[in-house]
């Protein structure tokens, strides 16, 4: 009798046309684990039979119902074995980790005496899945319980740093720290780039405080131009943590300034007034340092169409004629960059002559820019 499962009448529909076409049940039987509806399943099963063709990928479904019971029952009814359980890459351990069910995990684990040397030649997997799903729980209960050592994987091959900063999963990799020891050398040496630029990019003091304590970082870690940590940090506009960065790492002018894309053009290009000024009171940047022929500032903000940059690096420097003659009257032109034009050329008193190029000279005869500029 179909009412003893208390099947709904659209199931009912759905079981009586399977009993009078003698169908086999796969899909439907998926949806009712799905649902969890598990009296719907007994019957199915008790009536039927399923294809076993099916027990993985429904033992799957029933392990995102997190309903560790209907779980049990799946196991004991399809009589699942240790195989079962650990083939396919220990796939079936890994979707107890997705679901969040150490509950389920921990049973299968007595119940089919899985060990160490089961598991191991996916440890890394499974490790990286409870790093991915912040599940900080079953990664302590599997590296204690099947006594995991540092011997057991490769540290480039495990701990996506990257991931566990940016979702703020501190408490799970302290625990790789202190469990397996890292040391600095370890994360410098990481696959992921310098360990530094990751929590840089994630640009939060206290991350950055945090990490400096695990690690006790050195000034080459934050000015190694591999890292890029001083131009993350500015474009960030992050003036509180430039701040912290030179009161712990003793910062210099030539660290701000003296390469091509250096900190103080990121805080230009990013019209950041405010860590310019903190630039130039700290470092005491000078003229001859923003417009050198390999670090030209000004010839940046007059790229960018920077028109309040230009002024307030003018007022600042003291920027001269000579600065600017060439190249950077030039870029204005093929930019059609008018404003700026107009503001060099009153600012400056520039002549047809200060055009370098002869077309673009042609372009000013022809469009009588001079003439309309006031």
């Amino acid at each position: 009798d179909l009412n003893i499962f208390n099947i709904s009448t659209k199931n009912r529909k759905i079981v009586k046309f399977i009993s009078n076409e003698k169908y086999k049940p796969s899909g439907i039987f998926i949806e009712a684990l799905a649902d969890r509806k598990s009296y719907m399943l007994k019957w199915l099963i008790y009536n039927f039979g399923v294809d076993m063709r099916l027990k993985y990928h429904a033992f799957f479904v029933a392990m995102k119902t997190r309903d560790v019971e209907l779980c049990k029952w799946f196991v004991h009814t399809f009589t699942m074995s240790k195989a079962d359980i650990i083939s396919k890459n220990n796939l079936v351990l890994k979707n107890c980790i997705i679901n969040k069910n150490i509950k389920l995990y921990k049973w299968l684990y007595s119940v089919f005496n899985i060990t160490k040397t089961d598991i191991l030649p996916d440890i890394e997997i499974l490790l990286n899945t409870t790093i991915e799903h912040n599940y900080i729980e079953m990664c302590i209960w599997l590296v204690d319980t099947f006594s995991i050592s540092r011997d057991d994987f490769k540290l480039s091959n495990i701990c996506d740093f990257w991931t566990v900063v940016n979702n703020h999963q501190y408490q799970i990799l302290e625990f790789f720290i202190d469990k397996f020891n890292l040391t600095a050398m370890d994360v410098k040496s990481h696959k992921f780039y310098v360990i530094p630029t990751i929590f840089f990019r994630h640009n939060k003091i206290k991350s950055i405080k945090w990490a400096h304590s695990k690690f006790n970082f050195q000034k080459s870690d934050i000015i190694d131009t591999k890292s890029i940590i001083l131009d993350i940090t500015t474009r960030a506009g992050n003036l509180d943590l430039l701040q912290w960065l030179h009161s712990t790492f003793n910062l210099l002018k030539e660290d701000i300034i003296t390469h091509r894309i250096s900190a103080f053009y990121c805080a230009v290009q990013e019209d950041n007034l405010k860590i310019c000024q903190w630039f130039v009171q700290t470092f005491n940047i000078t003229h001859e340092d923003i417009t050198s022929h390999d670090n030209n500032i000004f010839y940046t903000a007059i790229i960018d169409n920077n028109i309040e940059m230009c002024k307030w690096l003018y007022t600042t420097f003291n920027i001269t004629r000579e600065d600017i003659i060439g190249s950077e009257i030039d870029t204005t032109i093929i930019n059609d960059n008018t404003e700026i034009y107009k503001w060099l050329y009153t600012t400056f008193n520039i002549t047809r002559g200060d055009i370098r190029n002869e077309i673009d000279r042609s372009y000013i005869d022809s469009s009588n820019s001079f003439e309309e500029v006031d």
